[in-house]
């Protein structure tokens, strides 16, 4: 399967670029971002399997596209906060499952992955909707005017998951601020559907309703994540709607092949679905001590129980 998937790649041929798939449109089916979760998807397969055979490969392209914190000039035209995230959280990946960091000379996971934390979190606008990321990094890049789901609930993520890496509250801190938004905004509603975004012209009222596995899959894994930080499940008016809301999204989001209003080709619209696998994965494999049951893995709703919990959470607790 792992070489099947490599089949796709061809950066370390002669004359291609290290680390990206064939692209983007239309010189190839695929966006820079889907590289970043290509990378990810080696690394649980090493971590799964035991099999080095495609470390050198991993590691060099999660090197390669490392400029600036995974913000390479090169890819200034369409550089997405989302797809930074991407890539940040196949580094997230590497720290979490031991995969081997690269040389002392070069960039260490852990310090990626906070880098890009960190100009993730410097984006965020309480003046345009009360807060939230922006789609786009870039003023002139079209988008700039869309705070989508996908960015904050990478934020999100990322911050729960660093929290519970680092033991550093400040990330559960940012992690809670960015869940908080996106209810506040309506992007997750109270019928558990989880909505592509909105432009801060109208103060993200008028809400893109397109519905994405990999929306509600970030925000899964993320809330397994915070969950296994607190020791604490902090959800409340669990509904069975969510069940059937994320389990249609494999069906919809395909077909649809929107991303807000941009039109997307069958290759990153159908990617959706793999990388919906990719977040649910980890979220329904941690220890049974600290993880969320599987079966109320498809539902999200929140209380104010990080808030109440955070402090009298276990001294000590199991990392996988």
């Amino acid at each position: 399967m792992a070489q099947n998937l490599l089949s796709y790649y061809h950066g370390h041929e002669p004359g291609q670029t290290p680390g990206i798939l064939p692209g983007p449109p239309p010189g190839g089916l695929y966006y820079w971002w889907e590289g970043g979760a290509l990378w990810g998807t080696m690394i649980d397969y090493w971590h799964y399997t035991s099999d080095t055979a495609y470390n050198t490969l991993t590691t060099e392209a999660l090197l390669l596209q490392s400029e600036n914190f995974y913000q390479p000039l090169n890819w200034s035209l369409s550089m997405g906060n989302d797809d930074q995230g991407f890539w940040a959280m196949s580094a997230m990946r590497a720290a979490e499952t031991g995969y081997p960091n690269p040389p002392a000379d070069q960039p260490q996971w852990l310090a990626l992955v906070q880098g890009v934390f960190n100009r993730l979190a410097s984006r965020w606008e309480p003046e345009y909707c009360g807060g939230g990321l922006r789609w786009q990094v870039y003023t002139t890049n079209k988008g700039f005017d869309y705070k989508n789901t996908i960015s904050t609930a990478i934020l999100f993520n990322m911050g729960a998951r660093l929290a519970r890496y680092t033991n550093n509250e400040s990330y559960a801190i940012w992690a809670e601020k960015s869940w908080d938004w996106l209810v506040q905004v309506h992007y997750i509603d109270d019928q558990y559907n989880v909505y592509d975004g909105g432009h801060y012209q109208d103060n993200c009222t008028s809400i893109d309703r397109a519905q994405f596995s990999y929306n509600a899959a970030v925000l899964i894994e993320g809330l397994a994540y915070m969950y296994s930080y607190v020791w604490f499940f902090p959800y409340s008016s669990i509904s069975p709607r969510a069940i059937l809301i994320f389990s249609l999204y494999r069906q919809t989001a395909p077909r649809s092949g929107r991303r807000g209003w941009r039109v997307l080709s069958i290759a990153p619209s159908t990617s959706f679905s793999s990388t919906e696998s990719w977040w649910r994965g980890p979220a329904s494999s941690l220890p049974q001590s600290v993880a969320i049951p599987t079966s109320f893995l498809s539902r999200v709703t929140c209380t104010d129980g990080w808030r109440r919990r955070r402090n009298s959470r276990h001294s000590s607790r199991i990392r996988s």
